[in-house]
């Protein structure tokens, strides 16, 4: 087991209590009054007895980190530790538990790009160390506690170790018990609303054997009616039905047994100037990147919640998931998306078709970090995260992206485009 390294900081409060000691002992010196003498003598009973309190109770502290779970940019993500007592007479008092986060510009991403870059991963960030406090831990008790720290920026957050802290009881002198075992946790992107476009007919080959199913996905064959939630496409939504419920109605299809999703994620290669934060362009650019991982994040999320099997391709890196269904798939892929970094040389690159894993018959849709490139994937549905504007020209794009194969339809009635708007506003 590994021995914690004992630690004393010297911290305000100490720096004054020791300002105000001085200054009551050059009064009691000078003017040789028995009061101050005593007030003096006390001040420095409570130096000692703080300082053997808390180094007497900090002996019988065991702290072990049990996990640092996962979470999303946006979220908090939690560390839970087991807190032990091994004293039988002396209760814990007042503990504070900060995780140690690993904040070098190296462990973030900071140093030389070289090709070695293609094995790195993204470093993620939290806004605060994650801390958790104990009250009171009796005479040979354990509790669990959870320490929070938000995450504002996707990847892995690398933490040295940990420390324990208190200045149990009068706040005078805090002592650490630090632990260097380094731990991971993992930052997911977060996970945008999009449009689900399906293929329009005839894009998508049958096989032969190919029959419908009872449960939900791009097929052909109406299922039932559901309501309207965010993200759904316009041409999905039976408009006369919910002119007549004053209420946004959803057709439901059937998926096809054989029928497969794919979402491909099509990045812009950062390099030279534009790799760098205080270029505008990269600035640009890294925000368009964050938002199609985001929007790869939101369908391939909302394709597992519909329970269809979908796969994720990052076309330039040979990274290829088989569609699969599930949490524990869903989580794979998002982790994938949070360890990809914007940097990575192999982006832009050339890319074998052949191994980028859709076959005929599948689902795809790819998103772009910048301008639509349809030749990516012909047939595809096409989502752009960002394009240039023209002087004067408003994004109509919106927070769910650009669709490249759209269907603008058949303008609905007064009443609908009120429904409409109404949900487009929620």
């Amino acid at each position: 087991m590994i021995k914690p390294k004992r630690q004393y900081h010297v911290h305000p409060p100490l720096l004054l209590y020791c300002g105000v000691s001085l200054l009551v002992a050059v009064g009691a010196f000078h003017a040789q009054n028995n009061l101050l003498f005593w007030v003096f003598g006390l001040s420095m009973g409570m130096v000692i007895v703080s300082g053997v309190i808390s180094g007497w109770m900090l002996r019988s502290v065991s702290v072990r980190r049990e996990a640092i779970d996962a979470t999303q940019v946006g979220e908090a993500m939690r560390v839970r530790y087991e807190v032990r007592n091994t004293s039988r007479f002396i209760a814990l008092h007042c503990l504070t538990i900060r995780e140690l986060i690993d904040e070098t510009p190296e462990a973030r991403g900071g140093g030389s790009r070289t090709e070695a870059n293609a094995m790195a991963v993204q470093r993620g960030r939290l806004e605060t160390a994650a801390t958790a406090f104990v009250l009171h831990v009796g005479p040979g008790q354990v509790v669990r506690v959870e320490a929070e720290g938000l995450a504002v920026e996707r990847g892995v957050v690398r933490s040295k170790g940990y420390v324990v802290t208190s200045s149990f009881p009068f706040g005078i002198i805090r002592k650490a018990l630090r632990w260097d075992i380094a731990g991971d946790g993992i930052v997911r992107p977060a996970a945008e609303a999009v449009a689900l476009v399906p293929p329009r007919r005839g894009e998508v080959k049958r096989q032969q054997d190919a029959r419908s199913s009872n449960d939900p996905g791009p097929g052909d064959d109406f299922l039932s009616l559901r309501e309207y939630r965010e993200g759904d496409p316009p041409r999905a939504i039976a408009w006369r039905l919910s002119a007549r419920h004053d209420q946004l109605r959803v057709r439901l299809s059937s998926q096809e047994a054989t029928g497969q999703r794919w979402i491909m994620l099509r990045l812009e290669a950062m390099s030279g100037a534009a790799g760098r934060a205080e270029d505008r362009a990269g600035e640009l650019r890294r925000e368009r990147g964050e938002r199609a991982i985001s929007m790869a994040a939101g369908l391939l999320t909302r394709s597992i919640d519909d329970g269809v099997r979908v796969g994720l391709v990052i076309v330039g890196t040979g990274l290829s998931m088989p569609p699969r269904d599930g949490p524990a798939h869903l989580h794979a892929m998002l982790n994938a998306l949070a360890m990809q970094r914007l940097d990575d040389p192999r982006l832009g690159g050339p890319e074998d078709r052949r191994t980028m894993g859709p076959r005929s018959g599948a689902h795809v849709m790819v998103v772009h970090a910048g301008m639509v490139d349809s030749s990516v994937w012909p047939g595809a549905v096409h989502l752009a995260a960002g394009r240039e504007l023209a002087d004067g020209e408003e994004d109509s794009g919106g927070g769910s992206g650009t669709a490249a194969t759209g269907d603008t339809g058949r303008k609905p009635m007064q009443r609908i485009r009120r429904l409409w708007r109404k949900a487009v506003a929620s």
